[in-house]
């Protein structure tokens, strides 16, 4: 099972070293970025996927491909990573017509990330029977991500979708990321999640998720940005929440969260407390512990 895309919080501020290497391809005249991150190792080629950017894969023992362009991969199809051991996470930033009908039936890969700009052929992410954390557009070529039962972390980015999101489906969610998907009112959870991480970003329209006690009981951090017609008065009940970033433009207070007893950082960057009374953030421990939140039921 997956960590949370909110573990490269902890991540970044925790980490001792961290792996950050450019390495001379030279018979492909590019430079290939091995990187580190709390979720493993990523291989990144510059121009193409070659086979010293698979030797780097293999003596770095890698898990992650990143391809900045669908044309980066050989002949443009994704079959390569199918042969590449322990390759877990895939995420493509652009292209058109990306076919990922090769990928049906890899039971290694649990991370799928695409990004918004990426136009893709219709595809069933059922299909992935390990996937438990996955990033998508909200577009009618993935939205059989909804169907993805398994699912831990869900990370909608991009796309339109009028009204209110139903993920009644998703039984096991526990995190849940959705930013710049126009249009969206709401998102109604399945009774029995318990969400751990919740970030909003850039939502006009969003108004609130549902039902209450999804959200309340086992939240740890949630990050808020831009949402404006989200009351935000319900923090004050997820007595669990550890960490809190609130960009939202005027707040009118932040006493309202002084209850919070486990509360541990208030990020405020990009909101302006109205009363001026920043004493409750003034007070908090200001950094987070070690322990990335994923970690006490999930593991890679």
């Amino acid at each position: 099972m997956p960590l949370y895309y909110a573990d490269t919080k902890k991540y970044l501020l925790n980490a001792k070293e961290i792996i950050q290497k450019c390495i001379s391809d030279k018979d492909a005249g590019q430079l290939v970025r091995v990187r580190g991150s709390v979720f493993g190792i990523t291989v990144m080629p510059g121009k193409k996927w070659t086979p010293f950017c698979e030797q780097q894969f293999r003596e770095f023992q890698a898990n992650h491909v990143w391809l900045e362009d669908i044309s980066f991969a050989p002949g443009g199809t994704l079959d390569f990573i199918n042969d590449l051991p322990n390759c877990k996470r895939l995420t493509i930033e652009n292209g058109k017509g990306v076919n990922l009908a090769p990928l049906a039936g890899n039971s290694q890969l649990i991370d799928l990330q695409i990004y918004p700009k990426t136009k893709v052929v219709k595809f069933d992410l059922t299909s992935l029977p390990e996937l438990h954390r996955c990033m998508v557009p909200v577009c009618p070529q993935l939205m059989s991500v909804l169907e993805c039962r398994k699912l831990v972390c869900l990370f909608l980015c991009g796309g339109r979708y009028d009204g209110a999101l139903n993920l009644e489906s998703m039984c096991s969610l526990e995190e849940l990321f959705i930013e710049s998907v126009s249009g969206l009112k709401a998102v109604v959870l399945n009774s029995d999640v318990r969400l751990r991480s919740l970030q909003l970003r850039c939502l006009k329209a969003f108004q609130t998720v549902e039902p209450p006690d999804s959200v309340l009981d086992e939240l740890r951090v949630v990050d808020l940005r831009q949402v404006q017609n989200m009351d935000i008065q319900w923090l004050a009940q997820a007595e669990k929440l550890e960490c809190i970033s609130l960009w939202l433009g005027e707040i009118p207070s932040i006493r309202f969260l002084s209850g919070l007893k486990k509360l541990q950082v208030l990020s405020l960057f990009g909101s302006k407390v109205k009363d001026k009374d920043l004493s409750f953030r003034d007070s908090l421990k200001g950094e987070l512990d070690s322990r990335c939140w994923g970690n006490e039921k999930t593991a890679e």
